[in-house]
């Protein structure tokens, strides 16, 4: 039985039971049917991402895998995105700042180590603009 995109809150609690006891795979059939060519799937390619990239790789070779990459991540992290990126095939897009990390740190510091850098409103413009990428993404079709 197909259950509708949740939209509200409250909404959530029957999809959650629903998916609760579901496998991985039909978890992702169920975000397919859900989504369709608006899924997306994001990674910080930690060790333990290979499983699910790999079956979203078979399972939906057509998903683009989003990677925000801060600059920051260890060497052995950019060749295991390398290596699954290859063995995977993966439809992967990397979106990083302008500014490299070393130039920011360089001209404003490590501002990012402190609590007072993040506030509500920049979380708020920050799913603005994805969203804005988002509905602007051409079609796969």
């Amino acid at each position: 039985m197909p259950v509708k995109t949740a939209k509200t809150v409250t909404e959530v609690y029957p999809v959650s039971a629903h998916l609760e006891d579901a496998s991985a795979q039909e978890r992702i059939r169920w975000a397919l049917d859900t989504f369709g060519e608006q899924l997306i799937m994001s990674t910080s390619f930690g060790a333990q991402s290979a499983v699910m990239l790999h079956m979203v790789s078979k399972m939906a070779p057509q998903v683009p895998i989003i990677l925000a990459d801060t600059g920051y991540l260890f060497p052995e992290t950019y060749q295991f995105i390398e290596t699954m990126k290859q063995k995977l095939n993966l439809n992967l897009h990397i979106y990083q700042a302008q500014m490299s990390a070393a130039r920011q740190e360089a001209l404003y510091g490590k501002r990012w180590a402190t609590r007072s850098m993040v506030s509500p409103g920049l979380i708020s413009r920050a799913f603005a603009v994805a969203a804005r990428a988002s509905s602007s993404r051409p079609s796969s079709r």
